[in-house]
């Protein structure tokens, strides 16, 4: 399949909308669990994963570059947790 060839994901995204849609249907008119629901939810399943899988869907990755230490002002931090953990270890 190459990619600018979108049928077989039209097909699935069809299938996937119109199982949900007879999903719908069985429980307003029947009201109750039956062995019709089971199976359109089986269906549903099955054209979810094929659309899923047949897609050619692009990957998208954010690296955000992290700040220096120095720039964190790390000492004074370092300091507050030496107090708390001098007034804790005292008592």
């Amino acid at each position: 399949m190459s990619y600018q060839d979108d049928t077989h994901l039209l097909k699935w995204r069809r299938s996937l909308r119109r199982k949900a849609i007879n999903i719908l249907a069985l429980i307003e008119n029947r009201g109750e669990p039956c062995e019709e629901i089971d199976q359109e939810i089986i269906k549903l399943r099955h054209a979810n994963n094929m659309w899923k899988e047949q897609g050619v869907w692009e990957k998208q990755s954010v690296s955000v570059p992290l700040p220096e230490p120095s720039d964190l002002n790390f000492q004074a931090q370092d300091d507050w947790v030496n107090t708390i953990c001098f007034l804790w270890y005292r008592k």
